[in-house]
């Protein structure tokens, strides 16, 4: 009985690390054509998302018939189980619209753990920007774009349980042309050197780049600046501020200074 038990621990030691290790890398897989939207560039999205972990370990998640990842690269934020990381990416519905989901790894499975109420009409998606605590209230908030080519809602959401939740809005902004294939339309970063992460990103006309503060609890404009041409992306910060792509083809750097 008690070399029942050793050969037990001695195979959970070695099969735990699945379970244990940190999602390092993501990626989607089974390319589909059966969503009509083609709102980034072509008509291509997924069916599945792999996580490749710390150990090298690899697991992967298949979504059902009713649905597409329709997104460009999943991300890795950090709002997983125990301090790990979760893939933040886009569920699609053909009726519903775009949802934010999570994935984590739980009991050695990549699975979704959490998830937002889709945007609630047909064809109508959702930029994420990423995640940090932007209104000083000790929770990670994802920020999001709903309808960036539309109505620009600025989005934060909010984890609780296995939902994500709206906790806050503000309009109206765009971090993405449509046909694009370019998802990084926007920045975060310190803006004012208040300790506290501010996100860039345009106005709904796309030439005016705002940065927006949600310290005091709601969104307030601290910062914004006019360019000649639009703003086509990417955003990119450094330590003086950031550069900025444009239509007529130059990068102008916007410094907080």
């Amino acid at each position: 009985m008690r070399i029942s038990i050793v050969l037990l621990a001695l195979w959970c030691l070695f099969t735990s690390p699945v379970q244990a290790a940190d999602i390092t890398q993501a990626r989607f897989s089974l390319p589909t054509d059966s969503y009509d939207h083609c709102v980034l560039g072509d008509c291509t999205e997924y069916k599945a998302v792999e996580a490749i972990l710390e150990d090298g370990y690899m697991l992967s998640f298949r979504l059902t018939d009713d649905s597409v990842f329709e997104d460009v690269t999943p991300r890795l934020v950090p709002m997983g189980l125990n301090g790990k990381k979760a893939i933040l990416t886009i569920r699609s519905y053909p009726e519903t619209g775009a949802a934010l989901v999570l994935l984590e790894v739980r009991g050695g499975k990549l699975k979704i753990t959490a998830e937002s109420e889709p945007i609630g009409t047909a064809h109508r998606w959702q930029n994420p920007i990423g995640a940090a605590d932007f209104d000083r209230d000790g929770k990670i908030e994802i920020a999001s774009v709903h309808t960036p080519h539309l109505h620009g809602v600025l989005t934060l959401y909010e984890r609780r349980g296995k939902k994500l939740v709206i906790d806050k809005q503000a309009q109206a902004f765009s971090n993405h042309q449509p046909g694009s294939a370019q998802l990084d339309m926007h920045e975060i970063m310190n803006w004012d050197l208040d300790n506290m992460p501010d996100i860039i990103l345009p106005d709904i006309t796309r030439t005016t780049l705002k940065v927006v503060s949600f310290k005091s609890g709601e969104a307030e404009i601290i910062a914004e600046k006019k360019f000649k041409a639009l703003i086509t992306g990417p955003i990119t910060a450094d330590s003086s501020g950031v550069d900025v792509v444009l239509s007529d083809g130059n990068t102008e750097h916007w410094s907080r200074k």
